[in-house]
């Protein structure tokens, strides 16, 4: 059998996996609904009403609460000797359990207003392909209307009021005739029974109540209309009516009219209505949807464009527990909170909110702008809301999108801002570095220099001044080597590329491999990952390093290089890493002089020289520019020794 259920939007309530469920199982659940005239639920299998029609709604006197509601829809059900049932015990509950359906069985439903109504239930159980249960559709028809002891008392009040109350025929003939209706019509309850309502209706007015009685034969309630009636004495009558249909067993019996003569309150009400119906009109030229509770009759009102918003068609009952439903989930609480406080708060009574929703019928994402206004009653308690619905999708789009260019200019201006700050710093050292330490080579030569002058002037040989001068030269000029290395690393990360670590070692063991046989090192290096990188820096990185580890021993260097991917927990006893990114530990050891831990951290500061500068050759330069390539590349280095233990450096980098 072909399935033409495609979503959950083709019928109100359904949730995705019971949707799913039927769909696996072939069920159509729209077709299944829309092919009774009459009241049809489904229940799915924990007996939670999940899907209703408009009849059923109609029938049971409010919209049950779907997912929450179990095997029956009205606020209670009788047997029909007036035995209270419980929800398990009802026709539906009855199939599930016995897995066979109940034909025409009688029930006594309950509306709010207390009035009861006998209908007739079929149930009949819903299997999927593989023949297994998975929903229960029950279909109902009133059989007759049964009224409790409130009748009587309602009709008293009825027959008392001071209020007009009549009701009329389908062919327009007076079947009920009140009090009130005699003081205000002049006419006796005898007067008038049986008669025609054309009676009191004035001849220009005719033509108005034929489109009376076409709305009412329609199903429509007509409310506050305002017209002109006869009285017995000929008086014209300006009368506010409200005219509803009569039904008995579902089918039309007549109208009750309650009218009331027209006064300057009456007056006034008109013109909240015109008021009303102004707004209506010039909110409908608008993209704003309009909504409105009574929390007395917990009566939900959405306007076309409100549903056109939520993506809910035109005929779909919809209640404030739908509404919420489709708010994402987030930030449910909030919302409920504000018209909570705006309720709670008499003084205020106003809420503005800005949240998303997943539209009923697509599920898509829109952001809405909410705004609503709680009217109070004269024991402070909020009665009604009315409020606005304003779809500000591309607005907030938009907003996003200008907040993250800001972010991003402000971040990319906080990181110029760093770059001329350590460009300043830079030019300070240099200028540090070019009226000292070039100093002390310039000043040396020139020593050396006069001495050597002198003593080819007294006859003796001037060679070993001239070494001299040539060794200065020498180290001044590897000086100047490192500062321009200093001064050529790259400033940003632009030139970040793939790298393959290993292949980067290789290279460097293979430049270092005279030093490296001339010490007899022995290393040992674990196969190297890729990461996001710059190949140059990365090798002056690896090379400063081993250099430092084959340079600074006394014995045979043993160097050891280990990469690890850090676990959570390992990265978060690293200072300075940032959170969510995953970092590869490249540890450098080896077995040389060591130094004091107490100077682990400036060994990083440029020309520091230690306690070896002595013993051996350097400018303090090489262990900065490790530094400086680790935090260009996003990470952190650290070293560690104990003096004559030998030293073990951690590198940690960003990893793929």
């Amino acid at each position: 059998m072909e399935n033409n259920f495609d979503t959950a939007s083709t019928v109100p309530g359904i949730p995705p996996h019971f949707e799913a469920e039927l769909q696996n199982a072939g069920i159509d659940c729209h077709a299944i609904l829309e092919a009774f005239p009459a009241a049809a639920w489904l229940c799915d299998r924990n007996g939670f009403v999940r899907v209703i029609n408009r009849h059923a709604v109609s029938l049971a006197g409010r919209m049950p609460r779907l997912g929450e509601d179990q095997w029956c829809i009205s606020v209670r059900s009788y047997s029909p000797n007036g035995k209270l049932l419980l929800p398990a015990e009802t026709p539906a509950a009855y199939t599930w359990l016995h897995q066979e359906p109940c034909q025409g069985k009688a029930v006594i439903m309950e509306k709010k207003d207390g009035s009861r109504r006998m209908v007739k239930i079929n149930t009949h159980l819903l299997r999927g392909n593989n023949r297994q249960p998975v929903a229960v559709l029950c279909v109902a028809s009133p059989t007759a209307t049964i009224y409790n002891d409130q009748h009587s008392l309602l009709a008293a009040i009825v027959a008392d009021t001071s209020d007009a109350v009549y009701s009329v025929s389908q062919e327009g003939f007076f079947t009920t005739w009140n009090k009130g209706a005699e003081t205000i019509f002049g006419y006796t309850e005898t007067e008038v029974l049986g008669k025609h309502i054309s009676m009191i209706i004035p001849p220009d007015q005719a033509a108005e109540f034929q489109q009376l009685r076409l709305k009412i034969s329609l199903g429509e309630q007509i409310n506050h209309h305002i017209t002109k009636r006869l009285s017995r004495d000929g008086r014209t009558l300006n009368l506010v009516l409200t005219v509803s249909p009569i039904r008995v067993s579902g089918e039309l019996q007549g109208v009750s009219v309650f009218a009331r003569e027209f006064t300057p309150i009456n007056r006034l009400q008109q013109l909240v209505q015109e008021g009303e119906e102004r707004f209506r009109q010039a909110v409908a030229a608008t993209n704003l949807g309009t909504w409105d509770l009574d929390f007395l009759t917990e009566h939900f009102q959405l306007s076309a464009v409100g549903r056109a918003t939520f993506g809910f068609s035109a005929t779909m009952p919809v209640n404030l527990h739908m509404l919420y439903s489709r708010i994402c989930p987030e930030y449910l609480t909030v919302v409920k909170k504000s018209v909570a406080t705006a309720i709670a708060d008499n003084k205020k009574g106003y809420f503005d909110i800005t949240f998303p929703i997943y539209r009923y019928d697509d599920n898509a994402t829109r952001w809405l702008n909410m705004r609503g206004h709680a009217y109070f009653n004269e024991r402070e308690e909020a009665e009604r809301i009315i409020g606005t619905i304003l779809d500000i999708t591309l607005t907030h789009q938009l907003t996003a999108e200008l907040e993250d260019t800001v972010r991003s200019r402000t971040i990319e201006l906080e990181r110029t801002v760093k770059m001329l700050e350590h460009s300043n710093e830079e030019l300070r050292e240099f200028a540090h570095l070019a009226s000292h330490d070039l100093q002390i080579p310039i000043q040396n030569i020139q020593t050396y220099a006069a001495a050597g002058k002198a003593q080819e002037e007294a006859g003796m040989l001037a060679m070993p001044w001239l070494e001299r001068i040539s060794g200065t030269a020498n180290r001044m000029s590897a000086l100047i080597a490192e500062v321009l290395a200093w001064s050529g690393l790259p400033q940003t990360d632009a030139a970040m590329t793939t790298v393959d670590l290993q292949q980067i070692m290789e290279t460097v063991l293979q430049d270092l491999g005279p030093m490296i046989s001339e010490r007899k090192a022995d290393i040992h290096c674990d196969n190297l990952p890729c990461i996001r990188g710059m190949h140059l820096p990365l090798y002056r990185l690896f090379q400063n390093i081993l250099s430092n580890s084959l340079k600074f021993s006394k014995r045979q260097p043993l160097l050891s290089v280990t990469a690890q991917v850090l676990t959570d927990g390992a990265q978060l006893s690293v200072p300075g890493l940032e959170p969510g990114v995953r970092y590869l530990r490249l540890r450098f050891t080896d077995n040389g002089v060591g130094f004091d831990p107490n100077i682990a951290e400036k060994i990083f500061e440029r020309f520091y020289r230690g306690p070896h500068q002595e013993s051996y050759t350097g400018n303090g330069i090489g262990l900065a520019v490790c530094r400086r390539i680790a935090e260009m590349h996003g990470g952190k280095i650290y070293a560690s020794s104990e003096v004559g233990a030998g030293t073990r450096i951690d590198v940690f980098l960003p990893a793929i």
